[in-house]
């Protein structure tokens, strides 16, 4: 299953404070926790190893192109699990395993020019 840590309707123009360490229970929220501070919401020890893979989804409001797919890439999961993207990697070798998932219509991840 899936688990909803980032949580954003952010729209075109709009842009509303970010309510970090929050666990989202809506898309209006502005809410987001990393997986290690779930985990310690939840009593439960995790770690980068519990994450299989993680899923993104998203509708441009300039447009309306659906974004909707997973990665595994050990990169991604650092980032989700310790909230830290200061290393972010914005190459194609970064979301090179992107997998589509069903509605996904946008260019990226596969349309991400070499940063």
């Amino acid at each position: 299953g899936w688990i909803l840590i980032l949580a954003y309707a952010r729209p075109r123009k709009y842009n509303e404070a970010l309510d970090y360490g929050t666990i989202p229970t809506s898309v209006y929220g502005y809410s987001h926790v990393n997986v290690q501070q779930l985990g310690r919401a939840a009593g439960v020890k995790l770690s980068q190893a519990d994450i299989e893979s993680v899923r993104f989804f998203g509708i441009s409001s300039a447009h309306g192109d659906v974004i909707h797919f997973k990665s595994s890439n050990p990169a991604v999961k650092r980032i989700v699990f310790s909230g830290n993207s200061y290393c972010l990697d914005t190459s194609k070798a970064m979301w090179a395993d992107a997998e589509p998932l069903p509605g996904h219509e946008a260019l990226v991840p596969g349309g991400i020019e070499q940063s």
